[in-house]
């Protein structure tokens, strides 16, 4: 099965929690966990899957499994070109850079609740 098509397939069944998906779900995950995340899309789209089965999970294996990937990813991104890794921008995967801008008032509540963020 290729990378792609695992990666649809398990995205499809994030949603699915009879039995059969469930062991389908657990399958799909060992398959990904073995094979090269080959591109930046398909990278952003196993993040997100993995994301909703890690908050969603079966049982706690499901979320070890999950989990494992999520780090996995992780890894994948810190070995990215620094050019690869800017067109992950605020994506929200661990790694990528997330910028954002905050409105005075909100920094003058942050001083006033946590002393230490002076």
């Amino acid at each position: 099965m290729s990378r792609s098509a695992l990666t649809h397939l398990l995205h499809d069944m994030r949603t699915r929690f009879d039995a059969s998906s469930r062991n389908q779900r657990r399958e799909l995950l060992k398959k990904a966990a073995s094979q090269p995340i080959p591109d930046l899309a398909s990278l952003r789209s196993h993040h997100d899957t993995l994301l909703f089965i890690a908050a969603h999970p079966d049982d706690a294996d499901m979320r070890r499994r999950a989990d494992r990937e999520l780090n996995r990813i992780a890894k994948a991104v810190a070995d990215l070109a620094p050019h690869q890794r800017k067109s992950l921008r605020n994506s929200g995967i661990a790694g990528s850079i997330t910028t954002h801008a905050f409105t005075l008032d909100f920094i003058r509540w942050l001083i006033k609740s946590e002393p230490r963020a002076r």
